[in-house]
């Protein structure tokens, strides 16, 4: 049966939608969670896909996280194989460390509802293809990222030039989340309260526009999760 590894940084920030889209493709997800003390594997094995979600940690801070080392050469086997990649928040600072790419910190955190905006490339790309443009996104990222080289910038938001990347035909970076569910995003706020306080933010705000723009967001999730679930199958394994 085919499966993808499934890189997780915090509870509050699971696979959702991803998840989802697997399953419906009989994909099975195995969960590593490094910053628990559970190994990393070295190599991608039988896994057909690898998939990097967000956290609070930070790639700028690799000697308190030496576990991310470990998923920086695991990303860089999946590159060097060709398989699927996708990376969310964090991942996308992962995959994009792993091209080579340099992260820095952001001038001010990019929190809540923001909409974001194919470029050219975007609107054309094998996964974002049919997704709205402006499409009203999930944010919550202090950490921005340099577009990798040979890379092709896919979206934007105003706080945030390089939203969105692809590489080579078999990586996606994400630095919105299109994963989120309703009760993950109930964990984020209730777990970081000092960020939102920081920035001058409402929570009960953010609860209150989550009815208008979450179900477009959770369309537009499936779809993009699903077509790269779809690009599975020509790398498909039995374990």
């Amino acid at each position: 049966m085919p499966f993808v590894w499934i890189l997780q940084h915090m509870t509050c920030e699971g696979p959702g939608l991803v998840e989802e889209a697997l399953f419906s493709r009989g994909v099975v997800t195995v969960p590593v969670r490094g910053h628990t003390g559970q190994p990393v594997p070295e190599k991608m094995g039988h896994a057909s896909g690898l998939v990097l979600l967000g956290g609070p940690q930070s790639v700028l801070d690799l000697k308190r996280h030496p576990w991310m080392r470990s998923e920086l050469r695991l990303v860089e086997d999946a590159l060097k194989l060709d398989l699927p990649v996708l990376g969310i928040c964090l991942g996308s600072h992962i995959l994009a460390s792993a091209l080579g790419a340099r992260i820095t910190r952001a001038p001010q955190k990019e929190i809540g509802w923001h909409p974001v905006r194919l470029t050219e490339a975007g609107s054309a790309d094998a996964l974002l293809i049919d997704t709205p443009s402006p499409l009203t996104a999930w944010h919550w990222h202090g950490d921005v990222l340099d577009l990798p080289e040979r890379a092709t910038l896919l979206a934007s938001s105003d706080l945030t030039r390089n939203q969105a990347f692809r590489h080579s035909d078999n990586a996606w970076g994400f630095q919105y989340h299109m994963e989120a569910s309703a009760a993950g995003i109930w964990e984020m706020i209730g777990k970081f309260p000092a960020d939102l306080e920081a920035a001058g933010i409402d929570p009960g705000g953010l609860l209150a526009d989550m009815s208008d723009h979450l179900p477009a967001l959770e369309a537009a999730g499936l779809s993009v999760f699903g077509r790269w679930v779809a690009m599975l199958d020509r790398h498909a394994l039995v374990v």
